[in-house]
């Protein structure tokens, strides 16, 4: 009787753990990268698959359109234009295609925006003040606040996969440094200290690990360092120039823009800066990844998976998630 027991609550759980497997592949293989293209002649928003195949343009438009950021369900596309009056403003369109609509309308310079996990807010960084400020915004636009306050220059702010943090850079302490925040600005952190720059912070999508940009081995590479600022390491290690990282929706890659061959391409590679891939192989250049995380979502203690999308039902607790790995020494 009690085998009979064990065996009906076992089966249930292999079968969730075996879709659970081939869900996780169906959602890497599906998922988009955005990045910016001047393949065009101008600046435009491109969208391929995570294996580099099927680029498209989504922008169209004969203005500079680029810092593109994906929505967290993957739908939406929020980007930097100067496409009405010459002014940098924000844009969010379907990644299907559409009409941009306009968020911000200022004279000052507005970009580099990212989305709330949640999809109902964005971080952008803004002139307005006469330096640059980290703003926050409702995802239509409305209900601006100043997060940073600050007379030196704060920019690319990046939210934490909890939505409780936000990452950013700031000049406030006489170099390019990396510093974290509360969603409300609360609770300023410094993460790195070095006279170099550092700058284009990455959340990983399991909340331990934030990849960023750093010449302070004399060119810009990726880099990778605990939230805590610990344990920082350089990925690329290359002499050419890598920048922008970008992590994959299960955090077991990273894209980069790097001019490795020569120009400038979209790249990837696994945790560990191995396994290096060109994505776009294009003589123009191809730029700022920026990849989807749409269906997944890994809370920061790693025990939870939560999956939407298709499977928009219920939360299982099944112990440890393998699919994200650890950072390898």
């Amino acid at each position: 009787m009690q085998l009979q027991h064990r065996q009906r609550y076992i089966r249930p759980v292999w079968i969730l753990i075996l879709g659970l497997a081939l869900f996780m592949a169906g959602v890497q293989a599906h998922a988009q990268i955005a990045f910016m293209s001047e393949r065009d002649g101008n600046k435009e928003i491109y969208v391929m698959g995570a294996d580099g195949r099927s680029p498209r343009n989504v922008t169209r438009h004969s203005a500079d359109d680029w810092t593109p950021s994906l929505s967290p369900d993957g739908k939406r596309l929020a980007f930097m234009s100067d496409r009405d009056d010459g002014n940098h403003d924000i844009y969010v369109m379907e990644v299907d295609g559409g009409s941009p609509r306009r968020l911000t309308r200022h004279p000052w310079s507005d970009g580099s925006p990212s989305w709330s996990p949640d999809g109902k807010r964005i971080a952008f960084n803004t002139k307005r003040h006469g330096n640059h400020e980290v703003y926050v915004m409702d995802a239509d636009g409305q209900n601006p606040q100043n997060l940073t306050k600050h007379v030196k220059d704060d920019w690319d702010p990046t939210w934490s996969p909890s939505g409780v943090q936000i990452v950013f850079v700031s000049a406030r302490d006489g170099f390019s440094e990396i510093y974290v925040m509360g969603a409300d600005g609360s609770n300023v952190q410094r993460l790195t200290e070095n006279q170099a720059i550092d700058n284009m912070p990455s959340w990983s999508p399991n909340g331990e690990h934030i990849a960023f940009m750093s010449n302070r081995d004399g060119n810009r590479d990726i880099f990778i360092m605990r939230i805590d600022g610990k344990d920082q390491r350089n990925l690329t290690d290359h002499r050419a120039e890598d920048w922008y990282p970008s992590w994959s929706p299960f955090g077991d890659r990273i894209a980069f823009g790097s001019n490795r061959d020569g120009d400038y391409d979209v790249y990837v590679m696994d945790l560990n800066g191995r396994n290096v891939r060109n994505l776009t192989r294009h003589d123009d250049r191809d730029d700022n990844p920026d990849w989807s995380r749409a269906v997944l979502s890994v809370s920061r203690a790693g025990r939870r998976l939560t999956m939407w999308g298709r499977i928009k039902r219920d939360t299982y607790d099944i112990g440890p998630i393998t699919a994200i790995p650890e950072i390898e020494e």
